[in-house]
């Protein structure tokens, strides 16, 4: 891989920017009583949440490969496992690079191509946000802590860097219009251009990796279906356990883990590798802020739930990583026979 100077610079704010995240969530700690509380906890109801963790990136594997059947039948369940292992231990290493890392291991099977991976996986991300949002929605319509989400969260993104989210919103539009443009132009114009034919196979592909997702059969949308509501539950799980871990937590109930897994969730969008300081820092802001816990222990419980998280990405990433090499070990072996 080409290191470029824009490259490394972009991997330096980003890590700048995790670093100062992790300063500010970390500033004034009694390490004394954080510790105490990282002693403290029950090991045995963080080792569950890992389990739901991993029991989620199974789904997600499983689910990816029911979307991908109408355009390859042969692929794998595992080969769909490992690449999504793959890509959240990419992800830790910088933010969202783990998405094109997932669709490059699937095209390295053969049995699908970059292009239409790419394609389907825009789409099963277009149902994660779906679902995170519907759940953010209601908890904000119809719940006390509505407040928080939108005066701490959202009220001050959008009161400290107004002109940054109009030149997003203006990039974005033009991305989308653009991407529409290519999308709808016809074929033969874009083949007169060298660039224009590489793009035409480009979009190709992903038309026929979006258009797959709308090809499933009764029963692969009901495993589908399955798979998302499954996927949830298990994140939910994770947090729920966690509270279990933690004594000054055993009161907080189904509906409060939904919330902190909302906050998560919004936490690990920040472009960050690994969500690290800014999941520390949001979820100790809404543990103090809505439930009076002491800081340190809500700073211990961050801390906890996001470690555990980590260490459960890089164990299944690793097996992961060492398990395609072994397949295509004996792959090249097969075909040198």
């Amino acid at each position: 891989m080409r290191v470029t100077a824009k490259g490394v610079l972009k991997y330096v704010l980003v890590t700048l920017l995790t670093a100062l995240l992790l300063y500010l969530a970390f500033k004034g700690v009694n390490w004394s009583e954080f510790f105490n509380d990282i002693k403290g906890c029950n090991y045995w109801w963080v080792l569950a949440s890992v389990v739901m963790g991993v029991l989620a990136t199974v789904s997600r594997g499983y689910r990816w490969r029911v979307m991908m059947l109408p355009i390859s039948p042969q692929l794998k369940r595992i080969e769909c496992y490992d690449a999504y292992a793959i890509c959240y231990i990419a992800n830790l290493a910088f933010p969202r690079v783990g998405e094109f890392v997932r669709c490059g291991i699937l095209a390295d099977t053969k049995k699908v191509t970059f292009e239409q991976a790419f394609g389907n996986m825009m789409v099963e991300r277009t149902w994660d946000i779906i679902v995170t949002g519907l759940m953010a929605v209601i908890i904000v319509a119809f719940t006390r802590f509505g407040g928080f989400i939108v005066e701490k969260m959202w009220q001050p993104m959008k009161e400290g860097m107004p002109a940054l989210w109009i030149i997003l919103v203006v990039i974005l539009l033009f991305v989308f219009v653009g991407f529409f443009a290519l999308v709808f132009m016809k074929e033969e114009t874009l083949n007169k251009y060298k660039l224009g034919r590489k793009l035409s196979k480009f979009i190709g592909g992903l038309k026929a990796g979006i258009k797959s997702t709308f090809k499933m059969s009764a029963k692969q949308q009901i495993s589908f279906y399955f798979h998302t509501l499954f996927i949830q539950l298990c994140y939910w799980l994770q947090v729920l356990f966690t509270f279990y871990a933690f004594e000054p937590f055993n009161s907080l109930t189904g509906m409060d883990a939904m919330f902190i897994y909302v906050v998560g969730c919004m936490a690990w969008m920040v472009p960050v590798q690994g969500g690290f300081g800014a999941y520390h820092g949001l979820l100790t802001l809404a543990l103090v802020s809505i439930y009076g816990i002491e800081y340190n222990t809500s700073l211990a419980f961050a801390t906890i739930s996001h470690e555990s998280q980590i260490l459960q990405m890089i164990i299944c990433g690793i097996i992961s990583l060492i398990h395609v090499a072994i397949v295509k070990s004996r792959r090249a072996k097969t075909i040198e026979e």
